[in-house]
C-alpha cells in the first residue's frame, strides 16, 4: 500500500525519504537559477499550497506551479531564496515553514535551472495572491496528487524528438511541465515502483534515473508509429517489462513523416489548381496571394490573373496599374508591387533555384522560399505558414505565441527537422493541407489527424487554446474625409505615392479629421486647398465604415463642383465610365460607386 493511503503518516514518510536520498543537483553552467517551495500543510489531511499564474505571465499563462523564483544576487542560498519569493508571491512568512528536504533539479523548458525544497506549514496562515503574476492560490488534498497512478505519461514532440510529458490521468487542477515534474519525483519516493513484471515500462534516460508510466496500452502511443532507429546520443530509450527496447529518435530522424501526413490527407485533399503544376511562376503567384488570405476568396483571382498575365515575361512587361488592377480586392497591395518588382527582377537575373535566392526576392519570406523550393525544387526546405504554425503549435503543446522570438524559434527548429530529404514537395503540400482541412482553428478533427498520438496539446487538453496569441491593442480608430471633385462628366483622382499605405493605388481628395474639427470643417479645410480660395458650400455623398490590420476608419464623402478646374489641384481628371480601369482601394472603390450613382 501506498504511503500517499495513510495521510497522517505522510510529512514523516517525506522526512524520512528525502534525508535518504537527498536530490540530485545540477550545475546552472550560466543558466538562471530558480527555487520553489513544495509546500505541504500538515493535518489529518495534508494539502499542498499550489498557485495559478494570471494572464500577463506571458510564457506561462493559466499555469499551476509552486511559490518560487528566480535566485537574486542578493539571495545568501538558495531555501533563502525560496521562502522569499513565497513570501512575496503569497504572503507565507519564513518561520511558517519548516524544511524537510530537497527534490532532483530540473531544467525547465526556458532554460532555468529550478531546484525543489519540500517544507512542511504546520499552520497555514491566511494566504493572498501578493503580485500580479499570481491569479489565486489555492491547496487541494496531496494524497491524489502523490500516487504514480495519478499520473500519466504522454509521448510528444517538443521539437527535436518525442519527449515524455507528465499529465493528470483524469480530473483537475491541470498540472503539467516543471510542476508536474516534481510532483511525480515526490510521488516515485513515496510510492516505491511495483516488482519487475508488474506490467509498467521504465523510460531510462541517457544520463540514469528512471521514471515510470503506465503500461503501453494505457497511453497513446507515438513510438509506436514511428520505425525505430539505433541508439545514438541524446536518445532516451523504453525499456519494456519483458526486455527488448524501442529507441525515441530525434526528431532529424524521424523516418518518413510523409509516410503518416500524406495518406490522411491524399484523399480528403482539396483539389487546387496550383497543386496540378511544378511551374515556379505558378506557384509562387498562389503563395503571394495566399499570404494571410483565404483560398476560397483566391482561387477566382488566381485563374483571372494568369488568364491575363499567363507567365512571368508577361507579368514583368505589364503596367503597374493593370497588376494593381487584376489585385483589386485581394488586399494588402503591396504584394502586388512587390510580385510586379520580383518578376522584372526574374527576367534580368533569372529564375532561383533554391530557397535562399527566392527569400532574396521582393516579398518572398523564408516560408513562402521555403514553400516554393520544397514544391518545385524538391529541396528541404521548411515552411511554416498559419496552418504549418498551427500544427505543430500544438504538436508541441507550445504556450509561447507563434509571434514571440522565442516561440519563433521554436517553431522554425520544429519545421526543419520534420521536413524530410525525400518527397518534400509531398510533405510541403501534405502539412499546409492538414492546417486548413483537420487542425483547423475551430473544431479540429483530431480523430482523423495522423499525429494525433503524438500531439501534445491533444493529451494535456490545450487544442482550443492554441496556438497562443499575444495580447493585441484595440484598433485605433481615426475618422476620414474625402472630397469628390467633379468637372463636366470627369472626376478629381490622384495615385496615393510611395512609402504611403495602399501606395500605387487611385484614390479620391482625402485627409483625416484632427482634434475636435468635425467632419464638414474637415472636408472645408481640404476643398479650400483644393481650389486655393474658400471652398463652396459641400455636399454630403456617402459614409463607410472600413478596418485596415492596424487601424480603423470612418469615411465621410462630400461632392464638390467647383465651376472651373481647382487651381491647387494635382491628380488626373477621369471620366466616369472609365473609373473601373483605375486600381482603387476597397474604399475608394465605394466612394466611385456612389458618385457614378449620383451624376450617372
Amino acid at each position: 500500500m501506498p504511503v500517499a493511503a495513510y495521510p497522517a503518516a505522510m510529512v514523516e514518510a517525506m522526512r524520512a525519504t528525502l534525508a535518504a536520498t537527498p536530490g540530485r543537483r545540477i550545475s546552472a553552467r550560466g543558466r538562471a537559477r530558480a527555487a520553489v517551495l513544495v509546500g505541504v500543510v500538515a493535518g489529518r489531511s495534508p494539502r499542498l499550497l499550489l498557485i495559478e499564474r494570471s494572464d500577463t505571465v506571458v510564457h506561462h499563462r493559466g499555469e499551476i506551479a509552486f511559490p518560487g523564483g528566480r535566485m537574486e544576487a542578493t539571495d545568501r542560498d538558495l531555501w533563502r531564496c525560496c521562502l522569499r519569493e513565497a513570501e512575496e508571491e503569497v504572503g507565507l512568512a519564513a518561520a511558517a515553514v519548516e524544511l524537510l528536504g530537497r527534490l532532483d533539479d530540473l531544467v525547465t523548458s526556458s532554460g532555468f535551472v529550478v531546484s525543489p525544497f519540500v517544507g512542511v506549514i504546520d499552520k497555514l496562515p491566511k494566504l493572498v495572491a501578493a503580485r500580479r503574476e499570481v491569479k489565486r492560490c489555492f491547496t487541494p488534498a496531496a494524497a491524489p496528487l502523490l500516487s504514480r497512478a495519478a499520473w500519466t505519461l504522454h509521448p510528444v514532440w517538443d521539437g527535436s524528438g518525442l519527449r515524455p510529458i507528465y499529465a493528470l490521468a483524469s480530473g483537475r487542477p491541470p498540472i503539467w511541465g516543471a510542476t508536474a515534474a516534481i510532483l511525480v519525483d515526490l510521488a516515485r519516493r513515496l510510492d516505491p515502483p511495483p516488482a519487475a513484471g508488474a506490467g509498467v515500462a521504465e523510460v531510462v534516460a541517457p544520463g540514469g534515473g528512471s521514471v515510470y508510466r503506465p503500461r503501453a496500452e494505457q497511453v497513446p502511443e507515438p513510438v509506436a508509429r514511428v520505425a525505430p532507429t539505433t541508439a545514438g546520443a541524446g536518445v532516451a530509450e523504453v525499456v519494456a517489462p519483458g526486455g527488448g527496447s524501442v529507441y525515441r529518435p530525434r526528431a532529424e530522424q524521424v523516418p518518413e513523416p510523409v509516410a503518416r501526413v500524406a495518406p490522411a490527407t491524399a484523399g480528403a485533399g482539396r483539389d487546387l489548381p496550383w497543386r496540378r503544376t511544378r511551374d515556379p511562376y505558378r506557384v509562387w503567384l498562389s503563395e503571394i496571394m495566399l499570404q494571410q488570405t483565404r483560398v476560397e476568396t483566391v482561387l477566382p483571382y488566381y485563374d483571372r490573373f494568369l488568364a491575363r498575365l499567363p507567365s512571368l515575361a508577361a507579368l514583368a512587361t505589364a503596367d503597374e496599374d493593370e497588376v494593381l488592377g487584376l489585385w483589386e480586392g485581394l488586399g494588402y497591395y503591396r504584394r502586388a508591387r512587390h510580385l510586379h518588382a520580383a518578376a522584372r527582377a526574374m527576367v534580368a537575373h533569372g529564375v532561383p533555384a533554391d530557397s535562399a535566392g527566392w527569400a532574396r526576392l521582393p516579398g518572398v519570406g523564408r516560408s513562402t522560399a521555403g514553400a516554393i523550393a520544397a514544391i518545385c525544387f524538391g529541396e528541404r526546405a521548411p515552411v511554416l505558414d498559419g496552418n504549418v504554425q498551427r500544427v505543430l503549435a500544438r504538436l508541441l503543446a507550445l504556450r509561447l505565441a507563434p509571434a514571440t522570438p522565442m516561440g519563433g524559434r521554436i517553431l522554425w527548429s520544429c519545421a526543419t527537422h520534420l521536413t524530410p530529404a525525400t518527397e518534400t514537395a509531398t510533405y510541403t503540400q501534405a502539412i499546409m493541407e492538414l492546417g486548413a482541412t483537420c487542425c483547423t482553428p475551430r473544431r479540429p478533427d483530431c480523430a482523423t489527424c495522423p499525429w494525433a498520438p503524438a500531439c501534445g496539446g491533444r493529451a494535456l487538453d490545450w487544442v482550443a487554446e492554441l496556438p497562443a496569441r499575444t495580447r493585441r491593442a484595440p484598433l485605433p480608430h481615426h475618422r476620414e474625409v474625402a472630397v469628390v471633385v467633379r468637372r463636366g462628366d470627369r472626376l478629381l483622382l490622384r495615385r496615393r505615392p510611395d512609402g504611403t499605405l495602399l501606395a500605387g493605388l487611385w484614390a479620391f481628395p482625402h485627409t483625416r479629421v484632427v482634434g475636435g474639427e468635425g467632419e464638414g470643417a474637415a472636408a472645408r479645410r481640404l476643398a479650400a486647398q483644393l481650389l486655393g480660395r474658400p471652398s463652396p458650400p459641400l455636399a454630403p455623398l456617402t459614409r463607410l465604415e472600413h478596418a485596415y490590420t492596424h487601424f480603423r476608419i470612418t469615411l465621410h464623402a462630400f461632392f464638390l463642383d467647383p465651376g472651373g478646374e481647382p487651381a491647387a489641384a494635382a491628380g488626373e481628371w477621369v471620366a466616369l465610365a472609365a473609373l473601373d480601369t483605375r486600381p482603387m482601394a476597397v474604399t475608394d472603390r465605394a466612394v466611385a460607386r456612389a458618385a457614378a450613382a449620383a451624376f450617372g
